[in-house]
């Protein structure tokens, strides 16, 4: 993991968990003090609301089979720790996509306007 988290990713990963704002950790830039930061919360969710974490996870698309190997003790690291790091993983995962596709997006021209565009045949002239 490298030594800075994106801001774009620490909001992220408090909208996806249903952290309230007050709770994110102020000027917190290194991603370790930020992983131990997020492991407590999720240490906390997972002995309070164990479904409504499960439900986070789903939401944030984290892969099931890796989260029940966490869960279950099967790694070198305490499961909140862990997950926090399936979390921070699968959010500059989304983050590095959605950049990608902005940047796809500015490379290639829109496609025509089918008003402007006389010889494109549209379904619904048809009748």
């Amino acid at each position: 993991m490298n030594n800075q988290l994106p801001h774009e990713a620490l909001q992220q990963i408090s909208k996806d968990l249903s952290l309230p704002d007050e709770q994110l950790p102020q000027h917190t830039q290194n991603a370790e003090q930020f992983r131990a930061w997020l492991a407590k919360q999720i240490a906390y969710q997972m002995e309070t609301d164990m479904e409504g974490f499960l439900q986070a996870l789903y939401r944030l698309d984290i892969s099931e089979k890796k989260a029940m190997l966490a869960l279950s003790n099967q790694t070198e690291l305490p499961p909140a720790l862990a997950l926090a790091d399936l979390v921070i993983e699968r959010e500059i995962q989304k983050i590095n996509t959605r950049n990608w596709y902005k940047q796809q997006m500015q490379q290639q021209p829109p496609p025509p306007d089918d008003e402007n565009n006389p010889d494109m045949l549209i379904a619904d002239t048809w009748d």
